[in-house]
Formats: C-alpha cells, sequence, structure tokens
C-alpha cells in the first residue's frame, strides 16, 4: 500500500485491521500522507497487534509527534511485540523523535 495517497480517513481503517488481524507480518505504507494524526491513529493498533514483523511508513510526514506516538504503539506492547524491522525514514524526525526509539 505505498504511495497510494493513504490520509488520516485510511489511517482509521488501516488501525482496524492492524487491531483484528494477528496474522499480518509485514505492513508497508512508504510515501503516503497521514501525517502526525495518521501516526497516533496506527500506533493505537500497534498497542494490541502481536503478530506484525515488519512496518515501512517511509515518507509520510510523521514528523516527531508521529515517531512519539508509533514508539510508545510499539513499547505499549512490551516483550509481546514481535516487531523486528521498523522504517520511518524521510519522516522529518530529528534527533528528539528518534530518542523516543
Amino acid at each position: 500500500m505505498s504511495n497510494i495517497h493513504l490520509g488520516v480517513s485510511e489511517a482509521h481503517i488501516l488501525k482496524a485491521i492492524i487491531t483484528n488481524n494477528n496474522a499480518l507480518s509485514h505492513l508497508i505504507l512508504y510515501g503516503n500522507a497521514f501525517g502526525v494524526e495518521g501516526a497516533r491513529i496506527l500506533s493505537e493498533g500497534l498497542k494490541v497487534n502481536h503478530g506484525l514483523q515488519l512496518l515501512d511508513i517511509g515518507c509520510n510526514r510523521i514528523r516527531n509527534k508521529g515517531a512519539t506516538a508509533i514508539a510508545n504503539g510499539i513499547l505499549g506492547m512490551g516483550s509481546e511485540s514481535r516487531l523486528r524491522v521498523l522504517s520511518v525514514k524521510n519522516n522529518f524526525i530529528n534527533e528528539k523523535g528518534f530518542k523516543q526509539f
């Protein structure tokens, strides 16, 4: 689902998919436009998903606040998270945002 202009409204749908589908192991959302608010929405699904192993949300303009939300979603899983690969490149995240991970 890369480069198809997913926005905030689609982030709600993705949250439902992430929340209710622990069989989902890879999710590539590179190059969309869901921004900070979309990242916050996705983070809610990440808190309860036990199956996702790869998440690529590069080029989505999530900035530091979105990175913090994603980190909180992943860290909210604690040791139950199976996430092994996370790409957040090209999201206007500086050192402050990366410290969340």
